[in-house]
């Protein structure tokens, strides 16, 4: 699993299982005729293509808002693994979650991989289908880049940073408590001699 965190935006991708997560949390103010650039995330310096899919999930987010999203995952060599199915998203008052699965194999994850997120951000009169003939503007987009760590014995063992970094305190800790059970042994015969 490889979390990345982007200008506030949440994604989770992981290989293993073929699936990827984005949790977009919108802060939609109240009201019609919103001024869209309120309600998205400027997109990083990093030179994009707007890539357009026939692919994608609609989900009112308001009554006067809708949220197109569109994805396709790019492989260095150039071949395009479109995504192949998109569930259904999972509302909820503090984010909007849409599921994307690829299919995706041993030699694709072994090598650096981008995944590419599009965002439409529209009013709630604007025809589905002129988002998926392209007749609309793109209101944002932005690019991660994922990159596999190097395998190595941590890794292998399936341990990631935060879960060595607990199991550095979980030694310490059991350390400590042995050296105090030691010291309590040594004491009570003492006490008994006594």
């Amino acid at each position: 699993q490889f979390p990345v965190e982007s200008m506030g935006v949440t994604c989770n991708l992981r290989l293993n299982e073929a699936t990827f997560d984005l949790i977009l949390p919108l802060r939609l103010p109240a009201g019609k005729g919103n001024n869209a650039a309120d309600l998205v995330i400027k997109p990083n310096s990093i030179p994009y293509e707007w890539l357009c899919s026939d692919l994608g999930a609609e989900a009112v987010v308001e009554e006067s808002l809708q949220v197109y999203l569109s994805s396709r995952l790019t492989i260095p060599e150039g071949r395009v693994i479109p995504a192949d199915r998109i569930a259904q998203p999972i509302n909820d008052s503090f984010a909007k979650r849409f599921r994307w699965e690829f299919e995706l194999n041993q030699s694709v994850a072994e090598r650096k991989a981008e995944i590419w997120i599009g965002i439409y951000v529209l009013t709630a009169e604007t025809p589905i289908h002129d988002v998926l003939s392209g007749n609309t503007q793109p209101v944002e987009r932005w690019l991660w880049t994922i990159e596999e760590p190097q395998i190595n014995a941590f890794s292998t063992l399936g341990l990631t940073y935060h879960s060595l970094v607990t199991l550095m305190f979980g030694c310490l800790a059991l350390g400590i408590l042995l050296l105090i059970a030691y010291a309590l042994l040594r004491w009570f015969p003492r006490q008994k001699i006594s």
